[in-house]
């Protein structure tokens, strides 16, 4: 009897056994089931989340493909769509829209091409200038009864083209020409004026160096600070007042003009970026820095020590019903990186007045291109090139036709810097700053 009892028991037992042994099987197979699945949704997420990725790169590859696109046929060398706006297909899908457009600006060009895709407006906005290959050219000055006299420390380094009486070595207040040669490359002797700016930019005035059509007009006060910082997609806002305005501590930023109909005045410690000044009249004090353009009808007085980085603008355009010599005066120490720009008017021009429309002080810099319809008393330092009518000295006197320690050197103009083709000879559109 104890038997049985025994090996039913261990029957028993054994069925109990072998059916956690199955059971555990069975958990043990579940458990990677689960782990194995797991294992996959992570994979196929992760290989998701990767196409993903790519698609999003792919998708912002082709953005930049259409907008660099659209700056690239903006820039072609004969095309020009000065303030229009159209739509443009470079790309056979309807899945964007790509508009371009090219606006005045001063005295040089914005262009901007905008990509709208989906929900997403995205912008390429560039200014530009007209440009064209450079040359070794420094000194470009008009026929003269009088032979080109230098002295002192006085420096032409570059080609020049003077007036068919020559050049020769000057001693004038103590003063005798330092140097071995008189000039540091070609000289060329003219027997007629000097060259025309380019219509384009001969036509610039207060009226039309922007679309007025298209812009916003806050009017200034002088006992409110102004804050403005324009983006660059946005209309040109117009800062304008009918009497003089002064520009102290204000920050001004963008796609402004600055408009006065007497007269300007900007002091140090006014903020002033990639902004236009447009008066009859326009000061500029003492330690002022900013990236400006300055377009005047009268005047322009640049004070001690003032810093106007590239590329910056100082334009007069004389009124044809004005009489009076016009007047651009550079400071001592001052720094100019552009265009320095005089225009007389003809009633000014045919009275032959012999003081200097364009002074440039001691020490003072410009880097780019200078042009003169009249005379220019220069004492400072021009890297890059200056045409006039002729130079003068004041310093003991008026005498024409003469240069005192004032040096003109094109071989340390910077290699980056574009020549702009303010005579009508440019052959490219030259990108001179990403704005947007």
């Amino acid at each position: 009897m104890r038997n049985q009892i025994l090996c039913i028991f261990i029957k028993q037992l054994n069925k109990i056994i072998l059916y956690k042994t199955h059971a555990g099987v069975l958990v043990y197979t579940l458990v990677i089931s689960i782990l194995t699945l797991v294992f996959l949704l992570g994979f196929l997420q992760l290989f998701l989340l990767s196409n993903r990725e790519k698609l999003i790169l792919m998708s912002e590859d082709k953005k930049e493909d259409i907008l660099q696109s659209g700056i690239e046929f903006l820039l072609s060398a004969n095309f020009n769509c000065t303030d229009t706006v159209f739509k443009i297909t470079l790309f056979e899908n309807d899945e964007h829209e790509h508009f371009l457009k090219q606006e005045r600006y001063g005295l040089f060009d914005i262009i901007t091409s905008t990509l709208i895709w989906r929900r997403d407006t995205l912008n390429k906005i560039r200014l530009i200038a007209n440009c064209k290959k450079s040359d070794q050219t420094c000194l470009i000055s008009g026929s003269s009864p009088f032979s080109l006299k230098i002295g002192g420390d006085a420096l032409l380094e570059g080609d020049v083209e003077i007036s068919e009486k020559g050049i020769e070595r000057a001693y004038v207040g103590g003063k005798s020409y330092i140097r071995d040669s008189l000039v540091y490359g070609n000289i060329k002797l003219l027997n007629h004026s000097i060259p025309e700016l380019t219509k384009e930019i001969a036509k610039i005035n207060s009226k039309n160096f922007i679309n007025f059509s298209r812009a916003e007009i806050l009017f200034y006060s002088n006992e409110i600070l102004v804050n403005q910082k324009r983006n660059f997609n946005q209309a040109i806002l117009i800062i304008a007042s009918k009497n003089e305005m002064n520009i102290d501590s204000d920050s001004i930023s963008g796609k402004c003009v600055i408009k006065s109909e007497k007269s300007i005045t900007i002091g140090e410690n006014a903020f002033l970026e990639n902004v236009i000044l447009d008066a009859p009249k326009i000061i500029i004090e003492d330690n002022f820095e900013g990236c400006i353009q300055l377009i005047a009808s009268d005047t322009i007085i640049i004070g001690k020590n003032v810093k106007l980085r590239y590329p910056s603008a100082v334009f007069i355009n004389q009124s044809e019903s004005t009489e009076v010599n016009p007047l651009l005066e550079i400071g001592e120490d001052t720094k100019i990186q552009g265009l320095v720009i005089i225009i007389q008017s003809e009633k000014v021009l045919q009275k032959q007045i012999i003081m200097p429309v364009l002074s440039v002080g001691l020490n003072a810099k410009i880097t780019g291109q200078v042009y003169s319809t009249g005379n220019v008393y220069h004492r400072g330092l021009i890297n890059g090139s200056l045409v006039c009518k002729q130079l003068i000295d004041l310093s003991s006197g008026v005498n024409e036709n003469l240069l005192i320690d004032g040096k003109i050197s094109k071989r340390k103009m910077p290699s980056f810097f574009p020549e702009f083709g303010i005579l009508g000879n440019y052959n490219q559109k030259t990108i001179l700053k990403c704005l947007e």
